[in-house]
This record gives C-alpha cells, structure tokens and sequence, in this order.
C-alpha cells in the first residue's frame, strides 16, 4: 500500500470516527433531553464535543498498534498480552475522557469541576460504557 492510499484509508478512518461520533453524541442528547425541545446551538455544540471525545478516543487504536508490536506477544504470552492491553485502553482512555470533559465543561464552558460532577457523572459512565462496547468490537 502507497503512502497516498494509506493518507486516503486515515482520512476515511477519521471521517467515519467523526461521524459514528456524532450520532452516539445525539442519541445521548436526545436520551438526556427526552420531551425538552433543543436549539441547534446546542446540537453544535454537542457535535464538537462529541467529535473531540470521539476523535481522541480513536487515537487510541492507533497508538495501540505502536505499543502492541513492541511489547504484546498474543500467542506466546496471551494473558500478559491480554492485561497489557486492557490496562492501556482503561488508562488512555481514562486520560482522554477526563481531560476532554475538563477542557468543554471547565475551561470552555466556564463551569467548574465540581458542578460539572453533579450533573455530568453520567456523561463520564456513559463514555465508558460506550468506550467498552467500541473497545469490545474494535480490539
């Protein structure tokens, strides 16, 4: 594979991220807002963020593929490999989830952590359980 059709496959890669992030951003707008009708600025504005938290979060399959054929030997060493794994998804993800959360609620939306914990808990569960089943499928 050339390096142009490689540039072409991310591309593509990204551009399905950023979409597929998207509608799970909407479906939970539309779960959270249940009967309340929304302006499309907030639409917008659950887009980006759902974009940014998506778009990071893919990233980690691709720093995967950097620490997988350095350090994980599926078949000489599959549990090893198995936790090796497990545990660089939880912490990058980890990282991600709240940094991406710290930077739209904190630094972007003026709130401050604290408020953001007493109605945002759920945003965090429902990233990891979606962070969880994606992993699942993709990894």
């Amino acid at each position: 594979m050339s390096i142009h059709e490689k540039k072409q496959k991310l591309v593509y890669q990204l551009i399905t991220a950023a979409i597929i992030s998207i509608l799970i951003g909407n479906i939970f707008l539309w779960i959270g807002a249940q009967t309340v009708k929304l302006p499309l600025a907030d639409y917008l504005w659950n887009a980006g963020y759902s974009v940014s938290i998506g778009l990071s979060l893919f990233a980690n399959g691709l720093f995967f593929n950097k620490i997988e054929s350095r350090y994980i030997s599926w078949i000489s060493k599959p549990a090893r490999s198995f936790f090796i794994a497990m545990g660089f998804h939880l912490v990058y993800s980890s990282l991600v989830i709240f940094f991406i959360n710290w930077l739209w609620f904190v630094v972007i939306a003026k709130s401050t952590w604290a408020h953001f914990m007493t109605f945002g808990s759920f945003i965090i569960i429902g990233e990891y359980i979606v962070f969880v089943i994606i992993a699942s499928i993709l990894y």
